[in-house]
């Protein structure tokens, strides 16, 4: 018994040994990262606020918020918001919740008063299939899951027997691997993964499985359709067009000319061909490649000004040596040098979809927009998504403000 003992006795020692060890490496280790933090700051002149904002995120889990009037950072704890999810439903369950999700829908589809057959049927946790979508893309139905412990296997089941004559295809977009992301299709009549489907009358390519997005964000309808209508005789600048949907929108409305500027060529090559399938006119000024924020620099420089400018950027997006655009950060410094290219009395359509941004910080970043370009800017109009893309709290959806600007005396245009 006693020598028992001594031998417990002797495995604890080790296991304290080891732990205080471990602890200890992670104290050195630790000493040494703000060491160098340290030394980075004090010797070439860089905090490195975005490493140390990430070891607070990972150690206490939290997120930082952004206050463009005072330039401060504001601590805040993250709680991940509850949504309602699917995987424990029954078929007839997902039956009538597929049903329910049409009949929210069936107003809107009457209400079309032009040929519109691309909307969403399903727009995950608000009608019941937590990180789960679904399109309706004139024959074809595309599912998307956009969380990997989304269960999709029972809808997948009930989507053929409800839409017998519809091909699915199926994107994993939480995947690494670019071919789950691209998708494939699952089931229905085989389809050549190429179509055109028409909003509001005109006429855009959908290539459902070359890359994760489809080529046209269904989310953006109403204000595309306010564009046209919004158009006529004026010079209308689209950045961060992607496939020119609100190019050709302006184009169809009358616009003297449009300007698509994106940083893929392969966007504006898709943006040509939505205007010859739409019989709109191009020259060599209406698609350019380049960095958006670059571009607004130099065209500040020259005389060409527009009269509506759509704004829409995307969430996060890389910048050759240059430090990454974060759009709940940086979104009024964006605002403020589309205002240096304004004509006098023109509009900006203002878009943000980042889930990390809420209305109030994009109001407050639009005033601090305004006070950086010496200018005043009147919000005279909302425009949200339309009614199949409801609120819902794990997914963005379109959200547009129109902006009126006017230059102060001491910046004249």
């Amino acid at each position: 018994m006693t020598s028992l003992l001594v031998l417990a006795q002797l495995d604890w020692n080790r296991v304290a040994v080891k732990s205080v060890a471990i602890n200890v490496s992670v104290a050195i280790i630790l000493i040494c990262i703000l060491s160098v933090l340290h030394i980075s700051s004090t010797h070439f002149g860089y905090p490195p606020k975005k490493v140390y904002k990430s070891i607070v995120r990972i150690c206490f889990n939290t997120t930082e918020k952004w206050n463009p009037l005072s330039n401060k950072w504001k601590l805040r704890v993250f709680r991940r918001k509850t949504v309602t999810d699917a995987s424990d439903s029954s078929p007839v369950e997902i039956k009538e919740k597929i049903k329910e999700a049409a009949l929210r829908r069936q107003m809107m589809i009457t209400s079309f008063t032009s040929h519109t057959n691309a909307w969403r049927l399903i727009h995950s946790g608000a009608d019941g299939f937590d990180g789960i979508t679904v399109d309706v893309l004139d024959d074809v139905l595309l599912v998307e899951q956009h969380r990997e412990h989304a269960d999709i296997s029972h809808l997948l089941q009930e989507l053929p027997l409800q839409f017998p004559d519809k091909s699915i295809f199926v994107k994993k977009r939480w995947s690494r691997l670019s071919e789950h992301r691209c998708g494939e299709q699952v089931a229905g009549p085989r389809h050549p993964h190429i179509l055109n489907i028409l909003e509001n009358d005109l006429r855009f390519g959908i290539r459902l499985t070359d890359e994760e997005h489809i080529g046209l964000f269904l989310d953006s309808r109403m204000p595309r359709e306010w564009v046209r209508a919004n158009s006529t005789d004026k010079r209308v600048l689209n950045l961060f067009s992607y496939t020119g949907g609100f190019g050709v929108a302006a184009a169809a409305g009358g616009a003297v000319n449009t300007v698509n500027i994106d940083n893929k060529n392969s966007a504006l090559r898709y943006a040509e061909q939505n205007y010859q399938k739409n019989g709109l006119p191009f020259d060599s000024r209406t698609f350019f490649k380049c960095d958006v924020l670059y571009y607004l620099k130099r065209a500040a420089g020259q005389k060409g000004r527009f009269d509506l400018i759509v704004v829409d950027p995307p969430p996060r997006f890389k910048r050759r040596h240059q430090r990454d655009f974060v759009a709940h950060r940086d979104y009024h410094k964006l605002i403020a040098l589309c205002i240096g290219v304004l004509a006098p009395g023109g509009t900006i359509l203002a878009g943000l979809n980042a889930l990390k941004a809420s209305d109030e910080q994009m109001d407050t970043m639009i005033e601090a927009a305004a006070m950086e370009s010496h200018s005043t800017i009147t919000t005279t109009g909302d425009i949200t998504a339309p009614p199949d893309f409801p609120s819902t709290p794990d997914r963005p959806v379109s959200r547009f403000r129109i902006l009126r600007v006017s230059h102060t005396p001491e910046n004249p245009r």
